[in-house]
């Protein structure tokens, strides 16, 4: 449940949602690609205001000031490519390529971001444990713990925000440290008291794979194969320097946009279907 709504993602093995964001991220952060920026964005932005509404917009707008630091930082500090515009008091050229590279990290910084909050609501502390439990359970409870430690410090946050109104941002930090030290104590004697790692450890594991786990699992690794395959081949590459420039034919574009997005909507696709099935079902009643 997200803001009272059942997600049908969390319903799919731990598996299989962590193999597809993999893929997600992966092939926009290797691929360098600006088109696949894009889309990644509008169809993870879709999905958070699905679950979140209107609210999203306030996270966006700070990604989105954070994003124009990086298109204006870039061409200061990065003077390649061939196009110049202008050049700096120091001597330094000011060129279209820089600034084209600064715009799309920024695009590329919010695409991540929304994506991974669209993760972190597939992905709660029991499912990290089911997932890595049996491979590697001190990382496991390691990435729980983290996830678990993070949003209860915005909850704290919150709380001391509405307690101690117009107090430095040293007195916020302060308390948060304090409340960790104190947390970190009282879940080591709580672990400690129920004996972790004095007797063999039991494996916690609540789903099964099933047949659309595999086959979104086997959809995902051959998306991964078709774009590796379009990018080795120079069918759909982009370059930044010398000159900005995406080396493809249409086909091949085509070919690489379409199923790109089509991938990339297959959890609004799974939650939207899942909505309207509910709905159809309570209309029965």
């Amino acid at each position: 449940m997200w803001n009272g709504k059942s997600i049908k993602m969390c319903e799919f093995h731990p598996l299989t949602f962590f193999v597809y964001f993999m893929v997600m991220i992966g092939s926009i952060i290797f691929l360098g690609n600006p088109y696949l920026y894009v889309i990644v964005l509008m169809t993870s932005l879709l999905l958070s205001i699905y679950f979140e509404g209107a609210t999203i917009f306030k996270l966006l707008f700070k990604l989105l000031i954070i994003s124009i630091l990086f298109a204006v930082i870039n061409p200061l500090f990065s003077h390649e490519g061939m196009t110049i515009i202008t050049y700096f008091p120091n001597g330094n050229a000011l060129t279209l390529e820089s600034i084209n590279f600064g715009i799309s990290m920024g695009v590329l910084f919010i695409s991540i971001m929304l994506l991974f909050n669209v993760f972190n609501k597939t992905m709660w502390p029991d499912r990290w444990v089911e997932l890595f439990g049996n491979i590697s359970p001190t990382f496991a409870l390691m990435i729980s713990m983290i996830f678990r430690f993070i949003n209860r410090f915005i909850m704290v946050y919150k709380d001391l925000k509405l307690v101690h109104k117009d107090k430095s941002p040293f007195f916020y930090f302060s308390m948060l440290v304090t409340y960790a030290l104190e947390s970190s104590i009282d879940t080591a004697d709580s672990m400690a008291a129920r004996g972790y790692k004095t007797a063999k450890r039991t494996h916690y594991k609540r789903k099964k794979i099933k047949s659309g786990d595999i086959a979104l699992i086997l959809i995902s690794l051959l998306f991964l194969g078709f774009l590796i395959y379009m990018n080795k081949t120079n069918r759909f590459v982009f370059y930044y320097y010398p000159n900005t420039a995406l080396y493809s034919d249409k086909m091949s574009f085509v070919a690489v946009i379409a199923i790109y997005v089509a991938f990339s909507i297959i959890p609004l696709i799974i939650e939207i279907t899942e909505d309207i099935k509910w709905k159809l079902l309570t209309s029965k009643i």
